[in-house]
């Protein structure tokens, strides 16, 4: 059967209240629009992407301004589940918005078409309902009350708005959306705990003037950030060709400033996954396997659970060695690729969510991959050896790549940790909520659970790799 590009929308209003319906042949429905291009898709002659497609889709389907909430994927194994992509759910703020025809609102219970329909709205009832949500973008409203603070910093920095907020990005960890000014670009982020060390890492840690967003404004209670937008080249999307090896050597050898300049940093700032601590959070992680990845798709099996049992010594050997060089902890940013841009000032990296504090070498395996888009790059790993070189008062050419062949067989626990880490504060954080199929909370469990799972095989890899 032919899988149709699209997703299911649930769109409410008053508070979650009222959803609005499609009245099909076979019963009640949640709206499907499609995602397939139109002259709704297209802005300033670029199709868009990602969530702002979704959105932008959803009100041209509807005829109604949205804003979305949460985005939540089919758990696998369903009903049909081939044929539904998506489930998001949006919020319509103007209660006197009329619907597209075919589309009206329900106040009270549906029969719904399919079973499906009634599980997600069902959870998106508990979530807008929840008192004390521990992501509050996902809570109605939340979005106007965002905007309203963007506008009134706006209005305190002399510049106006001059469009909508698009959305970016949305998660359990934070929310991005782009604004339009009348001086360029913005983008206001919330952050919900634990990834709000963002917060801190830019307004203590990070020397004004390095190479990181400018923070036009910051609500620490809030959890909201105000940056200006970032122009650069983004490694992972240029075309072949469209950076040199100076620009190689200059993103690596000016991230190694910034986390020079950061200076050794205290391990209650930010996720502390320092050499001395990984063993025993390793341990700690296997050892909580069953509650972590219970109900999770595809866990180790009972074999791979002894093998990664068996590996605890030869993680605590490989955090021994690369502790060698003396090398103190740093800031690690942990997931440069793609959250890196190089400018005329040098590389500037953003959303911090996830870094943490280790050896700083750890960040060199999270280096975009430059072989692919600079001409005549004499080795793949230009990048690290031009990282290695700012780091030359630590030690030789020789020991410094000693020390990164030893990281090398640990370049996942870092995230390894931090997804248990992620499960274990998403489940206590919402202990008091049903955790309901479709739910953004069961969604966000499920891609942690995954991504957990693939880390711990990568290890097993990685250290075979090594011996």
């Amino acid at each position: 059967m032919r899988k149709r590009s699209g997703l299911y929308a649930i769109v409410s209003a008053d508070g979650g209240r009222r959803v609005l319906v499609a009245r099909t042949s076979s019963g009640a429905s949640l709206p499907f629009v499609s995602m397939a291009p139109g002259d709704w898709s297209c802005v300033d002659g670029r199709e868009t992407r990602g969530l702002t497609r979704a959105t932008r889709a959803v009100e041209h389907g509807t005829g109604l301004p949205v804003t979305m909430l949460y985005p939540t994927e089919w758990p696998p194994g369903r009903e049909d589940a081939h044929r539904v992509l998506r489930v998001y759910a949006f919020e319509c703020a103007d209660i006197a918005a009329s619907p597209s025809a075919g589309y009206d609102w329900a106040d009270g219970p549906v029969d719904w078409a399919r079973p499906f329909m009634a599980a997600a709205v069902a959870a998106h009832v508990a979530v807008s309902g929840a008192e004390s949500l521990p992501v509050p973008w996902w809570a109605p409203g939340w979005a106007q009350g965002a905007v309203a603070w963007l506008d009134e910093r706006l209005e305190a920095l002399g510049r106006r708005r001059v469009g909508t907020v698009e959305p970016i990005k949305n998660d359990w960890q934070s929310i991005v959306m782009r604004a339009r000014t009348d001086g360029g670009d913005v983008y206001l982020k919330a952050l919900a705990a634990p990834a709000t060390q963002e917060l801190a890492i830019l307004r203590d840690l990070v020397p004004p003037g390095m190479n990181v967003p400018v923070a036009s404004a910051m609500d620490a209670g809030g959890g909201l950030l105000l940056t200006e937008d970032v122009r650069g080249i983004d490694p992972t999307e240029c075309d072949p060709g469209a950076l040199t090896g100076d620009d190689v050597r200059d993103y690596a050898r000016g991230y190694a400033e910034l986390q020079q300049a950061v200076g050794p940093v205290a391990s209650d700032a930010v996720f502390d996954c320092g050499l001395a601590r990984m063993p025993e959070m390793y341990a700690d992680v296997i050892h909580d396997l069953p509650v972590l990845l219970a109900d999770a798709e595809g866990p180790p099996s009972a074999q791979e659970a002894a093998e990664l049992r068996e590996l605890a010594p030869v993680v605590a050997a490989a955090c021994r060695d690369a502790d060698e060089g003396g090398v103190p902890a740093h800031l690690v940013h942990g997931d440069l690729d793609g959250n890196s841009v190089i400018t005329r000032e040098g590389p500037v990296a953003f959303d911090w969510a996830t870094a943490y504090v280790s050896h700083p070498f750890l960040d060199v395996f999270e280096f975009p991959y430059f072989h692919r888009v600079v001409t005549g790059l004499p080795v793949p790993d230009a990048a690290a050896d031009h990282y290695l070189a700012a780091w030359a008062t630590h030690g030789s050419v020789t020991d410094l790549r000693r020390m990164l062949a030893h990281l090398r067989r640990l370049q996942r626990m870092p995230w390894l940790l931090w997804s248990a880490h992620a499960i274990r504060h998403l489940r206590v954080a919402t202990s008091h909520l049903p955790h309901l199929p479709y739910s953004p909370i069961a969604s966000s469990i499920r891609d942690w659970q995954a991504w957990l799972v693939k880390c711990l095989r990568s290890v097993c890899v990685d250290m075979a790799r090594a011996n």
